[in-house]
């Protein structure tokens, strides 16, 4: 058995030898002390804090790993660790045993980030973050390991808690690493489960700068860092340290849903304190009282949003007068704000009002204002005005063509979303139009193996396959998202699987098997034999933050932010490339869409 360790002693009872002396024992009043039990002592030690380090450790760190050159580039904290093994003194001390106790401390601060970031963004994000930098210490994992394991995942969490103060290194900012690497989610995770945990994203001086102007211009682009968070399509530095992650995520309760869902509530809280910091430096500035109202729309808080959307509409009203965009797109999350509160009235009068203004504007090049007409557009669908939706995003399509291109993202993420609408109306044969527009568009724009071209290829295979009884031309396509999606999504991913499943249906459909099953046996095996795991999805809008999320939108309409498809979609409508079985009632105002229609008609004819 593992022998615990023998209690402290003072200086006078260490005299005494140890614990046990042949028959007698040395109690607590023999030495006029109290001396902590076993256990008393293995819980002292447990709720003891880390040691950190100082900020001066970390800078000489970095500056020794560039001047025996390791890289030929600025050094990675996995650059640092590869002097931090080379200086360590035996192989069972970590880094942090070497070195002087006046470095050493309680450790105030626990910092993550992916070991591929530069390890001077690192130390200036700090510097920036803590204006009484020295007197902080920081623990960082390339310190302590072999200590503290990365894979020992339980004392990793034990140590975020027992600090208290975590911060993630979010850069660069358009792209936070963070936000995709499996240890910094854990970390993260860990962070939001220990209940009394701050947490804070940080970055250096001139990217706050650029970060915070970009939330100002692009609220829904920051709240895309928040959305769509998939451990499962995470990466990591380690292929060893991955898989130990991701089946420690699988032991979870909640497993991987409930670790995705904390760590986006931990970012949405995070991006909420920047914008009301930034709020207090400037009330009266309307981006921001907006992007505050959408956060507090996006937590559910529809009170808190409908008062900042009216605050926000009553400054650009003042500086900028009613028909300016912005205002058009105030007024219209003002109407998802009522509906969502049950005000019809209003609700009713809004919509109306947004959607005459948009079709009457001249000029509506506006992205800000092509994405809230979007969401118009399944407002509209939802409330059964089918022929008004279709006419909004047809304007949306032709609009964003025009003043944005055909090749940009938000143009062909409403592309996308029209020919889904127009399949739902139970017009196939337009839909196939659009959908195969989109395509080419975004195999030109993002390049085959795109998730979001993959995604565009899937929904078109589906019409010529369901609706169009096209199977020849779906098999062509459709071999293609199969190959594509285990490429880039991996082989268990759900979207490879509906991929397969296709697959194996139009194989089916087309007789191309042979008697022993061939190909469709050998994709059934593939499928039963892989384990399932979460959705990675897509915000889709196009923005100054890049990255999956923010770049491409093909699974909600109109590149639908994450606001709206939420709110949206927890109210019933799913935009779906299934037209079989969906209604083919058409309102009662036809918006000038037939003679549209059947110009489609001839035009797929001439591009195919």
């Amino acid at each position: 058995r593992r022998r615990l360790p023998a209690p402290p002693f003072s200086t006078g009872a260490r005299n005494l030898g140890p614990p046990f002396r042949g028959n007698h024992r040395v109690s607590r009043h023999s030495i006029g002390m109290k001396i902590p039990t076993p256990r008393a002592f293995l819980e002292n030690v447990a709720n003891k804090k880390p040691r950190g380090v100082a900020l001066d450790v970390l800078r000489d760190v970095m500056m020794h790993t560039s001047s025996i050159g390791v890289s030929n580039t600025a050094p990675t904290v996995e650059d640092c660790y590869t002097l931090v093994l080379a200086t360590k003194c035996t192989a069972r001390n970590s880094f942090i045993d070497t070195l002087s106790t006046g470095s050493l401390g309680q450790a105030t601060v626990f910092v993550t980030c992916p070991w591929s970031t530069p390890m001077e963004d690192v130390i200036a994000a700090l510097e920036h973050a803590f204006p009484d930098v020295e007197s902080e210490r920081f623990w960082m994992d390339i310190l302590h390991l072999p200590d503290v394991s990365s894979r020992n995942l339980d004392e990793r969490s034990k140590i975020i808690s027992r600090i208290g103060n975590t911060y993630a290194v979010m850069v660069p900012w358009d792209e936070p690493s963070p936000v995709y690497d499996a240890r910094c989610l854990w970390d993260m995770a860990a962070t939001a489960r220990s209940g009394g945990c701050k947490f804070s994203g940080i970055l250096p001086a001139t990217s706050e700068r650029a970060f915070k102007r970009a939330v100002e211009l692009d609220c829904d682009g920051a709240l895309a860092i928040a959305s769509d968070i998939s451990i499962h399509s995470s990466r990591c530095g380690s292929q060893v340290d991955l898989d130990c992650i991701l089946a420690a995520v699988e032991d979870m309760p909640g497993g991987a849903n409930d670790l995705n869902m904390a760590v986006e509530g931990l970012l949405r809280d995070w991006l909420q304190s920047v914008v009301d910091a930034m709020i207090d430096d400037n009330e009266d500035n309307f981006h921001l009282l907006h992007c505050r109202g959408t956060l507090a729309f996006h937590t559910g808080n529809l009170t808190e949003a409908r008062v900042l959307y009216r605050r926000a509409l009553v400054c650009v009203t003042e500086h900028k007068g009613e028909g300016d965009p912005f205002a058009l797109v105030i007024e219209h999350d003002l109407s998802m704000v009522a509906s969502a509160l049950g005000l019809t009235e209003e609700a009713n009068r809004l919509v109306n009002k947004v959607r005459v203004t948009f079709l009457s504007l001249r000029f509506a090049g506006d992205v800000k204002l092509l994405r809230a007409m979007g969401q118009l557009a399944i407002h509209l669908r939802m409330r059964h005005e089918r022929g008004r939706a279709e006419e909004v995003a047809r304007r949306v399509v032709s609009t964003a063509e025009r003043e944005l291109g055909e090749q940009h993202p938000l143009t062909l993420s409403a592309r996308h979303s029209l020919g889904a609408m127009l399949l739902e109306d139970g017009d196939p044969v337009a839909a196939r139009y659009h959908l195969h527009q989109c395509l080419q568009g975004k195999k030109a724009a993002f390049g085959t193996d795109d998730p979001s071209t993959l995604k565009t290829a899937f929904a078109l295979a589906d019409v010529l396959l369901n609706h169009l009884s096209e199977a020849q031309r779906a098999l062509d396509i459709i071999r293609v998202v199969v190959e594509g999606r285990r490429r880039r999504l991996g082989p268990s991913h759900p979207e490879t699987e509906r991929a397969r499943e296709l697959l194996v249906k139009i194989l089916e459909s087309t007789g191309e098997t042979r008697e022993d099953g061939g190909e469709v046996h050998m994709l059934r095996t593939e499928g039963e034999a892989l384990i399932p795991r979460d959705t990675q999805g897509s915000s889709g809008s196009p923005s100054a933050f890049k990255g999956r999320k923010s770049r491409h939108s093909c699974a909600i309409p109109m590149g639908l932010s994450p606001m709206g498809r939420k709110s949206v979609l927890a109210g019933g409508a799913k935009p779906s490339a299934a037209g079989a079985g969906g209604s083919n009632r058409r309102s009662s105002y036809s918006g000038g869409c037939d003679s549209a229609r059947a110009h489609e008609h001839v035009l797929y004819r001439s591009t195919d």
